[in-house]
């Protein structure tokens, strides 16, 4: 969906709404992502690049 069409369909909104959640939808998902690949082993902690991966 365009901007265009977003700030037609909820007037409501303004851009630096729309660039703010876009901003927290990326962070969360580099958050997401980042996290996927940490494992926890009793108290250490562990990346992917220390199995080997």
């Amino acid at each position: 969906m365009s901007e265009k069409k977003m700030l037609s369909d909820f007037p409501e909104l303004t851009k630096k709404d729309i660039k703010a959640v876009l901003s927290y939808a990326s962070e969360r998902e580099h958050s997401l992502i980042t996290t996927s690949h940490e494992i926890t082993l009793g108290s250490k902690h562990l990346t992917q690049a220390d199995q080997g991966a």
